[in-house]
Order: C-alpha cells, then structure tokens, then sequence
C-alpha cells in the first residue's frame, strides 16, 4: 500500500490493536545443549534467528522436538491460550546409544507360485541365459577375428605405417 493512502493509517492501528490478542510462543534452546541441535515446532524447523523470540501461534496444543545427533528425540507439549506470551526452555535428550527401529508391519508370509507360474518362470530364465551365453559367444568370436586382422596389418606394416596390400586389406 503506498505510504499516501488513505487506508494505511486505519489498517495499521487496527493491526496494532489486535496484536496483543494474539498468542505468541518464544522458544529458548538450553544452556549446554549439543552443537547442530534442531528444535522444530509442529514439524516445522525453527532457524537459530527463531529461537528466543516470541513467534505467533494458534491457539492450542503445540509440539516441541529437540534432536540431535546421537541422542533421542525429546518431544514437549505447549499448550497455548490466547492473549499471552509463553516462553518455553527445552533441551536435548541424554546421549543414548543407537538402537534401530523396530518395524510395526505385519509380516505376510509368502505363498508359492502356482504351478503354471513357476513353469512360465523357469521357461523365461532359459531364454534369458540363453541370450546372455549367445552374446558372450558372439563376443568372444569378434574378439578373435579383430585380433586375427590386428596380427595381419601388424605383419605387413612397418612403423611408419607404410603397408604393403596385404596389409591395407588386412586379409592373408
């Protein structure tokens, strides 16, 4: 809005007006907490300018996680009121060894292919190395016949690379 209008003086007092209704959260990283610890509100991260600072809030509960490496998550619950300004020290959980996490799906135990699949399958393994043992045999003769050939002009041209017809065609 341009500094002349007329609407900007009525939308900043009403602004001011509202702002100390509005519920803020500061939240403050503990003296001693571990170097690279991340603090996030409801799942979002919250940069170092952020910390300390009173941020507005909606009203209700408000989850707090500190993590860093090496430790455990340490999850704090804020729940905020309106008109007020909270502020909430958290820190780092104590160092914990590494423990992998369990997973809680169900494990569903295979059944066998039936007959007819299981005859498709080994049918398509055959093709399949067949294909791969042709292409190693096909290889395997190129190979040879370029090493045959390099033989030949090696015979008939000298290091000046001055053959003679032999050694141009490259055919005995």
């Amino acid at each position: 809005m341009p500094a002349a209008d007329k609407r900007r003086t009525v939308s900043q007092a009403r602004a001011s007006a509202l702002e100390p209704r509005l519920p803020k959260l500061s939240i403050k990283l503990a003296a001693g907490a571990p170097d690279g610890a991340h603090v996030t509100r409801d799942g979002v991260e919250l940069g170092a300018a952020a910390l300390g600072t009173p941020l507005p809030v909606d009203p209700g509960e408000h989850v707090v996680v500190v993590s860093a490496l090496g430790r455990a998550d340490r999850p704090f619950k804020a729940d905020h009121q309106r008109a007020r300004i909270r502020s909430l020290e958290v820190a780092a959980a104590r160092s914990a060894p590494y423990r992998p996490k369990r997973s809680r799906k169900r494990r569903i135990p295979l059944e066998p292919l039936p007959p007819s699949a299981q005859h498709e399958s080994k049918t398509l393994g055959y093709v399949l190395g067949g294909v791969g043992i042709a292409g190693f045999i096909t290889g395997g003769i190129a190979g040879a016949l370029v090493l045959q050939k390099k033989g030949v002009v090696g015979d008939h041209c000298n290091a000046d690379r001055r053959c003679d017809a032999e050694g141009l065609v490259g055919d005995p």
